[in-house]
């Protein structure tokens, strides 16, 4: 059952979506009718791999900047022609980081006396912190990620799970027990990204508090407010972006495990053109591509194969993984931008040998852009509704999220 937009928030939104290789900004229009994206930009900024992990960072800043400033002159332009009542500081701003910006992981955390004790909120807060620091030291995923950036800070601390003295609860405020454990997601970040995210946003939108979140917690919110029904939802939500790929699985409407690995929409690129300069470059090559798969009987050349099935293997061993020796979520929910469906959709849509059943059955894929395009009906869909999947997703999720 689809839960009602939070009145929360302001008519207007502003949205960056900062990416592994692209930052976006959309201004968004919260109306009777539902949400449209009234403006939008996007700017690529990194396609060749980078092993300088401050020249990467760098040139993310520089980006951002830039695109700020686009939206504060030709944007605010633009939207005023046709929102008359559009005022940049009414809007909301909201700054959604994907990975590698964020590190996520869930992990448990517990406390136990041999006496009653009363659990408050320092208790949750010594639940989170011991949790980060188990974490640091267990996964060595983490650990390296750790080392590349330097100090870190927590974004984001969302409990999935909490028992007292064993029993799942939601209250838990002045509860009376000896033993109390969690389950949480996290997702940390660099400290001097996340400063300096929030000085840029500052230098470009003075007086606006920003709030900040993972593109994880964001997407696996608009499932569940739009598909799950609450906490009966099971799912694999699967984020493919230039450098990286990222696979959650979601059961009974929480997070159970997320991991991402270095594989993503680059490495088919430069597949498809290995000669080229940039991801728009190489874009055109795989167009060609997508309209010889149009054709009957046609495919695509054995090396973008190749780097596509490297991929996809990729994603069914941490769907294997993540599953814990049961069967994955029938559902994948698949974030990517929609000039790629026509190569990934159909393969994660093949049959493979599922854990638990060891059978071979198909998954039910479906784009995160269904959530946007559902406000049509389906026979009225505009043909440009979707502009930038990414950017529209993400502002169709901010109805579900309060300020």
């Amino acid at each position: 059952m689809r839960t009602k937009r939070n009145e929360c928030r302001p008519t207007y939104d502003i949205l960056f979506d900062v990416g592994a290789t692209s930052v976006g900004v959309g201004v968004v229009h919260h109306g009777k009718t539902g949400t449209d994206l009234v403006w939008h930009k996007r700017v690529d900024y990194a396609y060749e791999v980078y092993d300088d992990y401050e020249r990467y960072k760098r040139t993310m800043f520089a980006t951002l900047l830039d695109i700020g400033m686009q939206l504060m002159s030709e944007g605010a332009r633009t939207i005023r022609e046709t929102h008359t009542s559009f005022r940049m500081d009414r809007a909301g701003v909201t700054c959604v980081l994907a990975p590698p910006w964020f590190f996520a992981f869930v992990q448990q955390s517990e406390e136990e006396r041999q006496k009653q004790f009363t659990v408050t909120q320092a208790t949750i807060d010594a639940l989170h912190h011991q949790a980060v620091t188990q974490a640091l030291s267990e996964q060595q995923a983490f650990a390296s990620w750790a080392d590349v950036v330097g100090e870190y800070e927590v974004l984001e601390a969302l409990p999935q799970e909490l028992r007292l003295d064993g029993y799942e609860v939601e209250a838990w405020n002045h509860k009376h027990v000896q033993k109390i454990s969690m389950s949480s997601f996290y997702a940390v970040m660099a400290q001097d990204v996340h400063t300096q995210v929030l000085e840029i946003l500052e230098r470009v939108l003075p007086n606006h508090d920003a709030s900040m979140c993972s593109s994880t917690s964001l997407t696996t919110n608009l499932f569940e407010q739009n598909v799950a029904g609450g906490a009966g939802g099971h799912a694999s939500l699967v984020e493919i972006l230039g450098q990286i790929t990222s696979v959650t699985s979601v059961r009974h409407g929480r997070i159970t495990a997320v991991r991402a690995f270095p594989l993503g929409t680059n490495s088919v690129l430069r597949a498809a053109a290995p000669d080229a300069v940039s991801a728009h470059e190489a874009q055109g090559a795989l167009t060609v591509t997508a309209k010889e798969l149009e054709r009957e009987g046609g495919s695509v050349p054995a090396t973008v194969q190749k780097a596509l099935t490297e991929w996809y293997a990729q994603v069914q061993e941490e769907l294997r993984t993540q599953s814990q020796g049961v069967t994955p979520p029938e559902l994948v929910l698949v974030m990517v931008g929609m000039n790629w469906y026509p190569f990934v959709l159909p393969l994660l849509a093949e049959p493979w040998l599922l854990p638990g059943i060891r059978e071979e059955r198909p998954m039910v894929v479906t784009p995160c852009s269904d959530f946007v395009l559902a406000k049509h009906e389906g026979s009225d869909v505009p043909k440009n509704a979707i502009q930038d999947s990414r950017l529209q997703v993400f502002t169709y999720a901010l109805q579900y999220r309060c300020v």
